[in-house]
């Protein structure tokens, strides 16, 4: 896949930095075959995605349960040429690097957008067959509605009502995986928007894309990974150890998938779009922080 215009490792010159002069930079082109790295660089970045088709983006995340994520969107502009955009840590904080605890969720008011809304309700499904053993079918589906659902009501626990116009529909049990491979990659957009459980990479806890056009949504697809990692929907029992529960991780990804991006951990981490997930056997990104539901009002 030829990439013929990148922008990767897009950062944050912090105030006050040195910006060396181009007469003062070392001169990174000699002894170096471009054409060579171009090739590596081309081979790295095959199929994390297929290409999107003329006027159409793909945004994924990884979420992994060390803590951190890797962003990229996949750009195609109506000329065909395709634009790969990592998004690093300094492109995707909020609040100023001098705040090193993390704010109450009820007086933090931080919030990204990525770059896309709904203009429609998000009508979705639910791989019921890819439900692991340890979960009941039933239970697992019940805990992925109400985590899509605590998105469209903005459920929190600071008495700021439902004014956020969003919406989704339910449209039951399918026997179709989410476009995601077992490698994490986003796979060609159908429309059809799933959530399901599979394979992926070591790590991992779950992979979400995204594709959209002008601003619009027009698929959003979500995979648990359950080959690595186990899964609850009670996180609060005594019994529960080393499960991540299935709300609190939906409810994260469903704000990613209703346009909202990850805002800083020192900063922000008890807000629901931070981008660690606060560990298994606990249920706190289930319910949103001021800045998620702000993020929320402002899109929709």
């Amino acid at each position: 896949m030829p990439l013929l215009a990148m922008l990767l490792a897009i950062g944050c010159v912090e105030e006050g930095e040195a910006v060396p002069d181009d007469d003062d930079a070392p001169n990174s082109d000699v002894g170096v075959d471009v054409a060579a790295e171009q090739e590596q660089l081309d081979d790295e970045l095959d199929g994390l995605a297929a290409t999107p088709p003329p006027g159409t983006s793909v945004w994924s995340e990884t979420l992994y349960a060390d803590g951190t994520t890797r962003q990229f969107m996949l750009h195609t502009t109506s000329e065909g040429e395709v634009v790969f955009e990592e998004l690093v840590d300094d492109r995707i904080s909020a609040g100023p690097p001098e705040e090193l605890l993390a704010l109450d969720p009820c007086s933090d008011d931080a919030y990204i957008h990525t770059g896309w809304r709904w203009d429609t309700k998000l009508r979705w499904y639910f791989h019921a067959g890819s439900t692991p053993s340890e979960l009941d079918v039933d239970a697992a589906e019940a805990a992925i509605k109400a985590a899509t659902a605590n998105i469209t009501v903005s459920h929190n626990s600071c008495g700021l009502a439902d004014e956020v116009g969003a919406s989704h529909e339910y449209l039951g049990r399918k026997s179709k995986a989410a476009n995601i491979n077992s490698s994490g990659h986003c796979l060609t957009s159908d429309g059809v928007n799933v959530v399901s459980f599979g394979d992926l990479p070591k790590g991992t806890l779950a992979t979400a894309c995204v594709w959209f056009s002008g601003g619009v949504a027009k698929e959003g697809d979500v995979q648990l990974n359950k080959a690595d990692h186990d899964w609850t929907t009670n996180p609060g029992s005594a019994s529960c150890s080393k499960q991540f529960s299935v709300k609190a991780v939906m409810t994260h990804e469903r704000g990613h998938t209703f346009g909202l991006g990850h805002v800083g951990e020192s900063s922000h981490g008890d807000l629901t779009m931070s981008p660690t997930i606060n560990g298994p056997c606990q249920d706190s990104e289930s319910t949103l922080g001021e800045g998620d539901v702000a993020g929320l009002r402002a899109l929709y």
